[in-house]
């Protein structure tokens, strides 16, 4: 009896540790454009909200190609798993860069090093300025 007890308490203690220590993923692909064309060089980065500032932070980075296509996946074993991605840009704007953060679902979260399917954005026009947006300017 003693024995099961024990074994009872050490799996309630270590399932959930081990759970949330498995590596996560999630990826998202899209097309940036700015007024109808295409953004080349756009950067695109993953990143964990939870961990921003930290050198963990960043998961992955990529940049649009010719067409502002992008494919961007990353993963994980921290245990506070809430990943969102920026676009980098500079539509509408010579010297300054417009940065936009935005969420990804949770239904795209995949519990393994790869993630099972991608969040498609689809075609994002960066003329238009999202709430959630900064500008850095050149001093």
């Amino acid at each position: 009896m003693r024995l099961t007890l024990t074994f009872i308490i050490i799996s309630g203690i270590s399932i959930p540790i081990i759970t949330a220590l498995k590596m996560k993923s999630v990826g998202v692909n899209g097309t940036v454009i700015c007024d109808g064309k295409p953004v080349n060089d756009a950067w695109i980065e993953l990143y964990s909200e939870r961990n921003a500032g930290k050198s963990n932070a960043v998961l992955a980075k990529t940049k649009t190609n010719e067409q502002g296509h992008f494919m961007i996946k990353g993963s994980s074993k921290t245990d506070m798993f809430d990943p969102q991605f920026t676009i980098s840009h500079k539509c509408r704007t010579k010297l300054c860069t417009r940065r936009v953060f935005l969420r990804i679902p949770d239904k795209y979260f995949t519990l393994s090093s790869e993630p099972y399917e991608m969040y498609d954005i689809g075609v994002v026009d960066m003329k238009k300025k999202f709430l959630t947006e900064i500008k850095t300017c050149p001093t």
